[in-house]
């Protein structure tokens, strides 16, 4: 069972060691709970959560493909109330991989790039309406899974937050969104609680 190694108000780091099969590699969950104001009470926001998530993961195809080339894995998507780093890869280039993260996460904070935001925006948008005119069981199971996901918002609403919102809205939003943070990790693998902690503190203080 993972243990907990290091809490403070802010973030706490779940460790498992592999103590039996000792393959040189470790999963990563990382959480990253945000504090935004209003950040899952209404649709709007919970759209431009999704939005900076879909501009994120297309900016970071590079780095993407690197990682897989070095036979890793990582994906980052977002739920209501944080954003979620997770993966696996050899323990050796798990730092390296963060490092490289934190560097994207930093330059994401000057993007500009407006015909991508409206390339995502759309097909979110053409997504959801496809979904209304699925038949009764898939919209059940659509129903229940955003309910699961987004909260009490209807596809509806969803639509009509992301027709309203705007590429100008979008940056003045990203500005805060990631100010206020608690990390919540999980390393579980052929990594030591040494190197875990050093990871974790290394990200944490370079977070911006």
């Amino acid at each position: 069972m993972p243990k907990l190694l290091k809490k403070k108000e802010n973030s706490e780091l779940w460790h498992m060691l592999d103590t039996e099969f000792k393959f040189p590699k470790t999963l990563l969950q990382l959480r990253i709970y945000t504090n935004h104001r209003n950040s899952y009470h209404c649709p709007k926001s919970i759209v431009l959560r999704k939005l900076w998530v879909a501009c994120f993961n297309s900016e970071m195809n590079s780095l993407n493909y690197l990682v897989e080339m070095a036979k890793s894995m990582f994906r980052v998507w977002g739920s209501p109330g944080f954003v979620e780093i997770s993966g696996k890869c050899y323990s050796a280039t798990l730092r390296p991989y963060l490092q490289k993260l934190l560097e994207f996460m930093d330059k994401f904070k000057t993007f500009s790039d407006e015909n991508l935001f409206e390339d995502k925006r759309n097909k979110m948008i053409t997504d959801m309406k496809g979904q209304l005119k699925s038949p009764p069981f898939r919209l059940g199971l659509m129903f229940y899974n955003n309910y699961l996901v987004d909260g009490e918002f209807s596809t509806e609403e969803m639509i009509e937050a992301l027709e309203e919102v705007d590429f100008e809205e979008f940056k003045k939003w990203r500005h805060n969104f990631l100010n206020k943070v608690r990390f919540e990790w999980l390393l579980e693998g052929n990594i030591s609680a040494e190197e875990a902690v050093g990871t974790v503190d290394y990200f944490e203080e370079h977070f911006t």
